[in-house]
């Protein structure tokens, strides 16, 4: 059991270091009736644009979910000093993109 214990401690530290002190997100909102074909392609582009980043933090997308006007938002939690320009401008001019907004920080 140690050896569980000690490996889970460097995973945790791991992901702390991966996640900025004050979290910043990047919000990639969809005109409505946006296809899955098109949210997948954002996806991956957003995952081409982070390059070793995405792999390192452990995944891409913190969410997915509809807004209070029912349009899809996709969700990225930036790691600590990553620039989001990057992100923005592999995907704000996609196929059903309306908009990039980055939140906190």
């Amino acid at each position: 059991m140690p050896a569980a214990g000690g490996a889970a401690t460097p995973s945790a530290t791991a992901s702390a270091a991966c996640q900025a002190d004050s979290p910043v997100r990047l919000d990639v909102v969809f005109r409505p009736g946006a296809a899955t074909p098109q949210i997948g392609e954002v996806d991956y582009r957003i995952g081409q644009a982070r390059g070793d980043t995405g792999l390192r933090c452990g995944g891409r997308t913190v969410a997915a979910r509809p807004d209070g006007d029912g349009r899809v938002v996709l969700s990225v939690l930036l790691a600590q000093g990553e620039d989001p320009a990057p992100i923005r401008a592999a995907v704000e001019k996609l196929p059903g993109v309306e908009r990039v907004v980055t939140a906190g920080g």
